[in-house]
Parts: C-alpha cells; sequence; structure tokens
C-alpha cells in the first residue's frame, strides 16, 4: 500500500526555544518526520534568523529571558508576514500565555509538555489544515512518535 507523501515534508520550521533540552526535542521530532529545522535561542536570534531565510512556520516558546514569544509575536517582521507561528508554554504564574498569544496572531498553541506526535500533528495540520482533516479519517490512530498509549492531535522589536 502506497503512503501519500505529505505535501510540506520538507518545510523548514524555525524552533525557538531557550530551554536546550526542549529545543533539540522539538528538532530531532521534526527532523524524523521530514522537516527542516532552522534553531533559536529567543525572540532575538529568531528576528536575526528570519533576516537571513524565511521559515514555512515558526514554532516558539513564549516565556524566555532576552526577547520572548509575546515579544517576538507582536515584532513588526510576524505582524506583516503569513507565517503561522505555533506558540508553546508550559504556564507561568497562573498568567494565559497561550491565549494571549493568540490574540495577538499566533496561528495555533500547543501546551508544554506535549507528545512528540501532538507536535507533528499540530505542525502538519497548521501548514496544511485540508490534509491534516483527510490522514485524520483516513489514520486507524497509532501512538505518537516515540511514545505508546497516546496518538496525537492536536509592536515592539527585540533588538
Amino acid at each position: 500500500m502506497a503512503t501519500q507523501a505529505h505535501p510540506h515534508r520538507f518545510a523548514l520550521v524555525l524552533v525557538v526555544d531557550d530551554d536546550d533540552l526542549v529545543r533539540d526535542m522539538v528538532a530531532a521530532s521534526l527532523t524524523r518526520a521530514g522537516y527542516r529545522v532552522v534553531l533559536a535561542a529567543d525572540g532575538s536570534a529568531a528576528i536575526d534568523q528570519l533576516g537571513a531565510r524565511t521559515p514555512d512556520l515558526i514554532l516558539t516558546d513564549l516565556f524566555m529571558p532576552n526577547c520572548d514569544g509575546i515579544e517576538l509575536l507582536r515584532s513588526g517582521l510576524l505582524r506583516t508576514s503569513d507565517i503561522p507561528v505555533i506558540a508553546m508554554s508550559g504556564g507561568y504564574a497562573g498568567i494565559d500565555l497561550l491565549g494571549a498569544s493568540r490574540t495577538l496572531g499566533a496561528t495555533a498553541t500547543i501546551a508544554k509538555p506535549f507528545l512528540p506526535g501532538e507536535l507533528i500533528d499540530l505542525v502538519r495540520g497548521t501548514l496544511d489544515p485540508d490534509a491534516a482533516a483527510s490522514a485524520d479519517r483516513a489514520s486507524t490512530a497509532g501512538p505518537g512518535l516515540g511514545r505508546p498509549g497516546r496518538g496525537g492531535k492536536a509592536a515592539a522589536d527585540c533588538h
């Protein structure tokens, strides 16, 4: 049985997170799924990356030192672009950062911690909502990447 290739399989994803372990786990999961990945440790580094290349999607943590994900969302570069942004956060002192990120233009959100399969499904769905819906209908719901038991679903510049 032939598998249909995902149209965004080689999309470039900019991953922005100050936590080395999270950034590396996300990069490894995306790379295994066939995406190209560029890394940045904060919003300032992400803006530098955006000056050098245009990713197909940005995946950013919200709470980071220096320039955080909220500042990145508010930056002029993202407000004037069509690049979809997925905001991720583990929360901070009861503040709904994920809700705030939607208000500021994030296309989608994901709460930490998450399974790699959940992240991949969200990335696929964000890049191509129609293909994700078709895959959900045709899927037999296997487990998330490397983890048994759960299938995935799921104004100022910083310089």
